[in-house]
């Protein structure tokens, strides 16, 4: 799971620093959107079990908001790293949660 952390860390700090003070950053950031491309995968791909289906949706959801993210106006790059950070911070919240083990049937204990 550390592993799994680590790329959520590699994943949020472009996007804090770019979002950082009104954004006045974002414009001096080259290639966010193809780092990110990079990034996703591997969160993907990642041997974290728990809400495995989950972390893949909204890992596919960041990969449909970067996937044209580096050709887009400054504006829509905004709008674009705060849908990121939201969907980021489920994501923390997911990994960060205990997992639930799952429920023992009763006659399974009486076993």
């Amino acid at each position: 799971m550390d592993a799994l952390k680590e790329i959520l860390q590699k994943i949020e700090q472009p996007l804090t620093f770019a979002s950082r003070d009104n954004f006045k950053n974002l414009s001096n950031i080259k290639d966010l959107g193809k780092s990110l491309l990079n990034l996703l995968p591997r969160l993907k791909n990642s041997s974290y079990s728990g809400a495995r289906q989950e972390i893949n949706h909204l890992a596919d959801a960041m990969l449909e908001i970067f996937a044209d993210y580096d050709r887009q106006k400054l504006e829509l790059k905004k709008y674009k790293i705060e849908e990121a950070r939201k969907l980021l911070d489920r994501l923390k919240t997911i990994i960060e949660s205990p997992v639930t083990p799952e429920p023992v049937h009763p006659i399974d204990e009486k076993i």
